[in-house]
């Protein structure tokens, strides 16, 4: 599905008021985070979220992130839960979302999952990544391994080795998948977990330059700029933001970052269904 007018703001509206529920629950704990990715896009351009844009994402280096998820349960408020493998084993995310309960956002490649499907926000944990380039490749191979194991026990995304490949699946070769399927039979998914968290979290001891989503390259922010967070608003909400946001923001999108990018770069992530209220019609 596409969105509408006033569909689009709605879920503005629940998004803000769901990162407002985590910020909280970080300021009153300790627990320190950043804005990342299209929501820093959005806060530097528009002071906002972006216009087409309906997700938001938090990052937290690996201490804070896993101090997050063991309070998170007991500090959110009435509403709002979090979704992770500790608290909802059938999740295929190696992250962590907060939802609002009692509404939907149903994504057709997880529409079948026994999960908590409302609106949420998104929460990365983020590793330091070796100033050693092959060292950084190797970890972050590995890391994209387990992550896809880890999820391969939950439901299978990729087109080969499955006998309905639908269109909002993944292109993935013949011979990574025969690995994927190998290697995640001979773990559990706890098992698998606990080894892309290790992997994640190797380096992040040593002084290395940058923190990292380990498994995607361009996620890379300067650890200076996590130590030193500067503050920026999300309409009438104010978040923490990397400093040097807009080095941050060429590296992530390349260096024409720009405002109004061309219509068809304007991605969004439409789901089959998406409620207010779940009980509605």
């Amino acid at each position: 599905m596409g969105y509408n007018e006033e569909d689009l703001k709605k879920l503005h509206q629940v998004l803000k008021e769901i990162c407002a529920e985590i910020v909280r629950v970080c300021d009153e704990n300790g627990i320190e985070y950043f804005i990342q990715g299209g929501t820093a896009m959005g806060a530097h351009f528009f002071n906002d979220i972006m216009p087409w844009d309906d997700d938001m994402d938090l990052g937290m280096t690996m201490d804070n992130y896993r101090k997050f998820i063991e309070l998170a349960p007991g500090k959110l408020r009435k509403g709002f839960s979090l979704q992770v493998f500790e608290t909802e084993p059938d999740t295929p995310f190696y992250f962590a979302k907060v939802r609002k309960d009692d509404t939907l956002f149903v994504e057709e490649l997880y529409r079948n999952l026994n999960i908590h499907h409302g609106i949420y926000v998104d929460i990365f944990p983020y590793g330091k990544v070796p100033d050693c380039h092959i060292g950084e490749v190797v970890q972050r191979e590995q890391v994209r391994f387990l992550i896809n194991c880890f999820i391969s026990k939950t439901i299978w995304v990729w087109r080969r080795l499955t006998k309905q490949p639908e269109e909002c699946m993944f292109d993935k070769s013949l011979l990574s998948c025969l690995l994927i399927k190998c290697y995640s039979a001979l773990f559990s998914k706890r098992q698998l977990y606990r080894q892309m968290m290790r992997a994640m979290s190797r380096h992040d001891k040593g002084k290395h330059k940058y923190y990292n989503i380990v498994r995607m390259p361009k996620d890379q922010i300067e650890v200076e700029a996590i130590k030193h967070p500067v503050m920026a608003e999300i309409g009438s909400l104010k978040v923490k933001c990397p400093a040097n946001v807009e080095g941050y923001l060429r590296h992530h999108y390349g260096q024409n970052i720009q405002k109004w990018p061309a219509p068809h770069l304007r991605v969004n992530h439409a789901p089959m269904i998406l409620k207010f209220n779940a009980e509605e019609e």
